[in-house]
């Protein structure tokens, strides 16, 4: 059974302040947990319950049955899933050579977890190896970021860093480097050869005043373009970061935008 120190002591990683200290957090549902075990995470421990116990046990060397109203002190979901792996942090970095010839992201101040979380699955799915992230985005490692990107975060590198200084560092590579604003190129006509930085800034705020005079090529995601003479009157002014993530790496995923 476990103790109240040990259930504080996992309750806490629910906190940045304890992920900090800690160097752990935690990843809560099967579909994720499961994929622990095809990852090079390095999972400390599991809990489960009942059948996800009988499934997993043979699995993960370091599993516990854990009873269901202990679980739920475990858990912050609202309807906890049965079973989370606590999991150690690592520490990420890469090279600004590395993103030669190749597609990443980079986000000014992107701070929702289901944003951030959706953005990481979005790059997954797009095959875009690597996310920069200045140091007033959300972390990666709040449990709502590594819920919504279902797994993701285990293939796509997230380093956090001073975004002036790195992209200064981009420039010298002569890496291209877009960005996402109200006024920018139509992205429907843009051209684009498989390679840049691809900046995107909160909905709220945008791309921070600092960070936009690095921006070699500003694009544009036109809005209403199947809309009606009255509708325009009603017209949005932004459009989700995670949306307009999902249409710019849709259109940079097709070589000089030319649609199948």
């Amino acid at each position: 059974m476990l103790s109240k120190s040990k259930i504080s002591e996992i309750a806490a990683l629910h906190q940045k302040k304890f992920r900090e200290s800690s160097g752990l957090f935690i990843v809560e549902g099967e579909k994720i947990v499961s994929e622990l075990l095809h990852s090079n995470s390095d999972v400390v421990e599991v809990y489960a319950t009942h059948d996800l116990y009988d499934k997993y046990v043979n699995q993960f060397e370091n599993i516990h049955f854990t009873e269901t109203h202990l679980f739920a002190k475990l858990s912050a979901q609202k309807s906890p899933s049965g079973i989370l792996a606590i999991v150690k942090q690592q520490q990420q970095h890469f090279d600004v050579s590395s993103l030669k010839n190749k597609i990443t992201l980079c986000l000014d101040g992107v701070r929702d977890p289901g944003n951030l979380g959706t953005i990481i699955r979005i790059a997954d799915w797009f095959g875009i190896a690597h996310i920069i992230c200045s140091n007033d985005t959300v972390e990666l490692y709040n449990p709502k970021v590594i819920q919504a990107t279902m797994g993701s975060f285990m293939r796509v590198k997230v380093v956090y860093t001073a975004l002036e200084e790195y992209l200064q560092l981009i420039k010298e590579q002569n890496i291209p480097i877009y960005g996402a604003i109200l006024k920018g190129e139509n992205i429907y006509q843009n051209s684009n050869n498989g390679e840049g930085v691809i900046i995107l800034g909160s909905e709220s705020h945008g791309i921070s005043k600092t960070i936009t005079k690095y921006i070699d090529k500003p694009i544009t995601i036109p809005s209403n373009l199947l809309a009606s003479e009255q509708s325009l009157k009603h017209q949005p002014d932004s459009l989700n970061v995670a949306v307009a993530c999902s249409i710019i790496c849709a259109l940079f995923a097709v070589p000089h935008n030319k649609f199948l």
